[in-house]
């Protein structure tokens, strides 16, 4: 580890400012040594733009260290909690934002810090109400190294999608998952049960920082989040709720399965930039994996992104250049699926747990990050099951377009929830119709 980081120091030149906590630029020399040339240098150095935008150039270090009163805390405490700048923040007007850094679990059930944030409307909806109802937000995938947390960035990684709770009057506890931001673990991307601790103690923690909560909730949760609050809807944690405080989940476009997206749809997954993450998410929880699924040429540029820490566009933007051919390993693809699928099958949801609670998927036939088919073969097996699952397909949507496109209907599945209304408690498959797809706007991916 030594030598990595020395290595790191004469590889990387200056970019931003002296605070830049990701997407650090490396030297033309270290990117050939690393079968990175003219093309893939020059959508690194373009991405790596966006991702400072969606990020912040400036990262808190201070803030995001692991708290002094980490040792001996239990999960759900409140470590850190400060109000941020609305100077800095790109949001909608009357919103309020807290960090906030707690206690949560590990993938091996060890303490470990986490961070997120908090948001609240201007005041409460109810007439001489003082108590907000609040809503766990599971953002989508974000990156897999420290510099990439949603809290730090100056919109809150938001691209149309927790601000819509905070418009309908909710509050909005948002935790970044543990290893974003705070740096004590390496981050668990898509082993869902990390996933749940954060998103369960993050309410816990919030619920001590302000008494201002319902005490009922709910989760919502993107993409990476619209898996993690599956698999906390078949969690422990909210089955021992007796006294039924938690109201259900919507998980939209959830990437509940990556593994059955690549063997169902090998090109898109490939295309969609999203197999190298993949990889690195297997090789988070057995460091010994040489990411083997991945080319040479691939393996080679995945030092580039442990060295620059590379968020979400740029890492995708290591394989633009390259084929579908050019990106994996036939080898490491027949030796290296049984493992991966055996991961995630112990790790997502739809693998055979139950629900306590209702569950609604929103889930787009234009997505090209999360595989449709799976995601209806996984309602499919949910249903199967014995679980409460309706899903609703929105044609022509693509993956964070539902989320608005399907607004309505979910923001309004999550009012009811609050009111106390019942659903049907069987399954359902809602596919929704377009009034005129021809002339319906169709905003590009984002």
């Amino acid at each position: 580890m030594h030598f990595l980081l020395a290595f790191a120091l004469i590889t990387l030149i200056p970019a931003g400012t002296a605070t830049q906590g990701s997407n650090y630029n490396v030297t033309q020399r270290f990117a050939e040594e690393h079968n990175c040339g003219v093309k893939c240098q020059d959508a690194l150095n373009k991405n790596n733009i966006i991702d400072l935008a969606t990020f912040g150039q400036e990262f808190d270090f201070e803030f995001y260290a692991t708290a002094a009163n980490f040792s001996g805390s239990e999960p759900g405490d409140l470590l850190k909690l400060e109000p941020v700048d609305p100077g800095y923040l790109q949001l909608n007007a009357g919103t309020t934002v807290y960090r906030i850094q707690y206690t949560s679990r590990d993938l091996d059930g060890s303490p470990v810090p986490a961070t997120g944030f908090i948001a609240l409307p201007y005041a409460p909806v109810a007439l001489n109400s003082t108590t907000y109802p609040v809503v766990a937000y599971a953002h989508g995938t974000s990156g897999i190294y420290g510099g990439c947390a949603p809290s730090n960035s100056p919109n809150l990684y938001d691209y149309n999608s927790w601000q819509l709770l905070i418009s309908r009057g909710y509050a909005v506890v948002a935790t970044d998952y543990a290893g974003l931001g705070n740096n004590y673990t390496l981050h668990k991307y898509i082993s869902y049960p990390a996933q749940v601790n954060d998103i369960y103690f993050s309410m816990i923690a919030a619920k001590k920082a302000f008494s201002i909560f319902s005490k009922t909730w709910m989760a919502v949760g993107h993409s990476q989040g619209g898996g993690a609050v599956w698999k906390l809807a078949e969690s422990e944690y909210v089955k021992r709720d007796q006294n039924n405080d938690y109201l259900g989940t919507v998980a939209l476009a959830p990437a509940a399965k990556v593994i059955d997206m690549f063997l169902a749809n090998r090109e898109e997954v490939i295309s969609s930039g999203y197999l190298p993450l993949h990889a690195k998410a297997y090789q988070n929880v057995y460091p010994s994996y040489n990411l083997t699924i991945l080319s040479d040429i691939m393996r080679d540029r995945m030092v580039i992104s442990d060295i620059a820490q590379l968020c979400l566009t740029a890492l995708g933007g290591l394989s633009s250049d390259l084929t579908g051919d050019e990106s994996v390993s036939e080898e490491g693809i027949k030796s290296d699926i049984p493992l991966l699928l055996k991961w995630q099958n112990e790790m997502a949801p739809a693998s055979g747990g139950h629900t306590s609670q209702p569950l609604l998927i929103v889930q787009g036939q234009g997505d090209m990050a999360v595989v449709p088919s799976v995601t209806r073969a996984l309602w499919s097996r949910a249903c199967h099951d014995g679980n409460e699952v309706q899903l609703s397909e929105y044609p022509a949507m693509d993956h964070d377009q539902v989320i608005v496109a399907g607004a309505p209907e979910w923001l309004a599945w999550v009012d009811a929830r609050f009111a106390g209304q019942r659903t049907s408690g069987k399954c359902s498959l809602v596919k929704k119709k377009p009034f005129d797809l021809a002339h319906m706007e169709l905003a590009p991916y984002a």
